[in-house]
């Protein structure tokens, strides 16, 4: 065999190994639309009754896509840190009282109206 002959299977073999790569990431979207149904409807099913580490786990597939950016008056905006939680249900669903009130939370507050949120730690 020539070098020549070399290149030219060598570039067929890449050309071929290319494909191969398409028709796998062809498979791989059809397969992840499949399932992403299958998990969309355990998800629908069973999300209210995952624990907030559950909650928190599952949240984690997730990258946040927000970007800080300048804010008016061309001030860039400061990285925030995180908050200690001020309230905890018996539930183990944590909040630090900023922001939106969390579905858990409301729904908990409906439930004992003339209860406050328990502190943070809950104690049993």
């Amino acid at each position: 065999m020539t070098y020549a002959e070399i290149q030219k299977k060598e570039k067929e073999l890449r050309e071929a190994l290319q494909k191969l790569e398409q028709d796998k990431e062809k498979l791989l979207a059809a397969e992840a639309t499949k399932h992403f149904e299958d998990i969309h409807g355990k998800m629908s099913e069973f999300f209210q009754h995952f624990t907030a580490e559950q909650k928190a786990e599952l949240k984690s597939f997730f990258p946040s896509d927000k970007v800080r950016g300048a804010k008016k008056g061309g001030k860039q905006s400061q990285e925030k840190g995180s908050v200690q939680p001020k309230y905890e249900l018996p539930t183990g669903e944590k909040w630090s009282g900023r922001g939106r009130t969390p579905i858990a939370f409301q729904e908990w507050k409906k439930a004992n109206p003339d209860h406050e949120y328990p502190a943070y730690p809950h104690k049993s």
